[in-house]
This record gives structure tokens, C-alpha cells and sequence, in this order.
């Protein structure tokens, strides 16, 4: 099964960077691993719970962008 989950943030160039969590969970297995992307492109993919990694917006245009989390099972 996947899960996924979208929200859309408003960055600009001097925003610090800062973490992006998120937490899932299966009843009938186990989350094999999250995935994070934004504007649709994969960023990170992490294992452990809480699953997330650090955005720095300097890297990214100003203005609106669509972060994404998918949550995939065993």
C-alpha cells in the first residue's frame, strides 16, 4: 500500500532551513520507508520513524511548492 500526503508551503531564498517530519504507520506490517519530494522530485528516502529531512529553501525558487510524502509498506 502507499500513502501519500501533499502540502503546499511558500518559500523565499533567505528562510533558514528546517525540517520536514512526518509519521506513518501500518496495522497489518510495517512502513518499509518514506519518501519526500518536492515539486514532485525525490529529495530523501528514509527508513526510521519519524521520517523526514531538511529543507533548505535556497536551494528553490521563490515562491510556492508542493511538499510531498509517501509512505510505502512491506
Amino acid at each position: 500500500m502507499v500513502i501519500q500526503e501533499a502540502l503546499l508551503v511558500a518559500v523565499h531564498a533567505h528562510d533558514p532551513p528546517f525540517a520536514v517530519t512526518a509519521t506513518a504507520s501500518d496495522a497489518g506490517g510495517a512502513v518499509a520507508r518514506a519518501e519526500s519530494r518536492v515539486d514532485g522530485t525525490l529529495l530523501a528516502t528514509d527508513t526510521t520513524s519519524p521520517y523526514g529531512f531538511t529543507l533548505n529553501p535556497s536551494t528553490l525558487a521563490a515562491g510556492s511548492h508542493t511538499l510531498q510524502a509517501t509512505a510505502i509498506d512491506n
